[in-house]
């Protein structure tokens, strides 16, 4: 399905799901509506058309997380001549679109990660051996694998004050006692961070510190 908009065409990706509203997101000039089961795409197409419009100012406000002049690093507004192994992997792969997601970053912030993650392991009194992992995730923040005793995070994490990272890695962390999002576990989250809430809500809003 398509839509035009300010005489512009974007496609609309439709997801059926079990929960009793409508979402719609804009991400890579692409529109994503969750909605019930059982929607008619005339209903959806109707929807898009009449909050699309308020949806893209919203986004065209929100500043990107990098340019091809730099980027947010932990809250912070850097260029990329402070950080020549970027420029070398980007010439090197030929990128179409410059992207700061290459390993030379990637090792870095895994490794920041895993040293505040300790940090948090200690407080929380965990003793679990987790490794730490950082992948390009669209629609996940972060997970934790009970399985393979992982932690991964989402790599546009790194963009990020580390209060807010923060909020993420306690939210996955809390999962060792309690492996589901149950008002316990949200109880024991608030506990722990409590204000997960306020930090977690600037990821949406693109409020990188």
């Amino acid at each position: 399905m398509t839509v035009i908009i300010q005489d512009v065409v974007y496609p609309v990706m439709i997801f059926y799901r079990t929960k009793k509203r409508m979402i719609i997101r804009f991400k890579k000039s692409t529109f994503h509506v969750s909605v019930p089961k059982r929607t008619s795409k005339v209903w959806v197409e109707k929807q898009v058309l009449m909050h699309g419009k308020t949806l893209l100012e919203k986004v065209k406000r929100v500043p990107q997380p990098f340019t091809d002049q730099g980027l947010y690093l932990y809250g912070q507004w850097h260029l990329y001549q402070d950080f020549p192994q970027i420029l070398q992997a980007n010439q090197k792969e030929k990128l179409a679109v410059f992207s700061p997601y290459q390993e030379p970053m990637k090792n870095q912030f895994r490794t920041d990660l895993e040293h505040r993650v300790e940090d948090w392991k200690q407080s929380l009194k965990i003793s679990t051996p987790y490794r730490t992992r950082v992948r390009i995730m669209q629609t996940r923040l972060g997970s934790n694998s009970r399985k393979t005793k992982t932690l991964t995070f989402a790599m546009k994490l790194m963009h990020f004050d580390w209060k807010i990272i923060d909020a993420v890695i306690v939210h996955e962390l809390i999962h060792d006692f309690h492996f589901d999002h149950s008002k316990k576990f949200y109880d024991a989250l608030y506990h722990a961070y409590p204000t997960y809430q306020q930090e977690h809500a600037k990821i949406l809003k693109g409020q990188y510190r």
